[in-house]
This record gives C-alpha cells, sequence and structure tokens, in this order.
C-alpha cells in the first residue's frame, strides 16, 4: 500500500508505478495531478491535454463552449433571478465543465464558487460571482482572439 499523499509533484497515473516500484490497483481510487498555481483565464496547455492534442477535438471544445455560453449562462442567471439555488447549483456545475474542457479555467473556478455555495438566499455575493463570470468570458474571448485557429469561432 502506498500513500498518494508522498507524491509532490504532478504526474500521470500511468506513471505512478516508477514513483513506487510497485503495481497499484486504482480502482476507486482518485489521483489529483494538478499543481497549486493562479488559473488562467485560457490555459491553451490544458485544452491541448483534454483534447488529446488532437486539432479537430481542440477546436470544437472551444467551438462548443463558446457556442453554448449564453443559453448555460442564461440558466444560471434565470435560476438566480428565480431564487432557485439547487438549480443554480446544476446549471453552473454543468456550465463549468464545458468551461474546464475549453481551458477556461479562471471561469471554471468562477462557477465552482457558485456550485458549492452554502446559502439557501440568493444574495450580493450570487450576484458579484455572476458579474464576475460575464467578466471573465469576455476575457476568455479576447484571449482566444490571440489565436489564429480560432477566429471563426469568434466571428
Amino acid at each position: 500500500q502506498i500513500s498518494i499523499k508522498r507524491i509532490y509533484t504532478p504526474f500521470e497515473v500511468r506513471n505512478l508505478s516508477y514513483y513506487t516500484n510497485s503495481s497499484v490497483n486504482f480502482e476507486n481510487q482518485q489521483v489529483n495531478n494538478e499543481i497549486d498555481l493562479p488559473p488562467k483565464t485560457f490555459d491553451y496547455e490544458r485544452l491541448v491535454k483534454n483534447s488529446g492534442n488532437i486539432d479537430e477535438i481542440i477546436y470544437e471544445m472551444v467551438n462548443l463552449f463558446v457556442h453554448y455560453w449564453a443559453e448555460y449562462f442564461n440558466d444560471v442567471k434565470e435560476n438566480c433571478n428565480l431564487g432557485r439555488i439547487e438549480k443554480l447549483k446544476k446549471s453552473a456545475h454543468k456550465l463549468k465543465g464545458t468551461a474546464l474542457q475549453a481551458g477556461a479555467m479562471k471561469l471554471g473556478g468562477i462557477l465552482k464558487n457558485l456550485e458549492i455555495l452554502e446559502t439557501d438566499e440568493i444574495d450580493g455575493n450570487i450576484f458579484e460571482l455572476i458579474k464576475q463570470a460575464e467578466s471573465e468570458f469576455i476575457n476568455y474571448k479576447n484571449e482566444l482572439a490571440n489565436y489564429q485557429q480560432f477566429k471563426t469561432i469568434l466571428n
């Protein structure tokens, strides 16, 4: 038996045996190979990793996120306006997954904060998070504009 907590550098699960000199049964175990860095507005490296470095998938992940942003985010805002906290959390969760897949790491963090709200009432903090999310999506699109391959998505 090994302790995952003793490995202090990022690693791929398939390489774990290298660090432990043992075979490991990964059934029912979760491994976090994130390092604590401030999230990027647009993390191209994460996008490449999420896509398996396949250009068509990279493009499609970003395209789907940008395309469905308005619809998914409207669900978040509508549930907020109607005071439906649990539905707000679910809407934020759905949008968070799409954002993280598309490399919108900072936005994903904001949406995570909406998803894990510990309140039963709509308050100013929730409206502030929604405002931050809107602003961060604009920042995300501005960063996308620096990449030639995403220009057609923004038009």
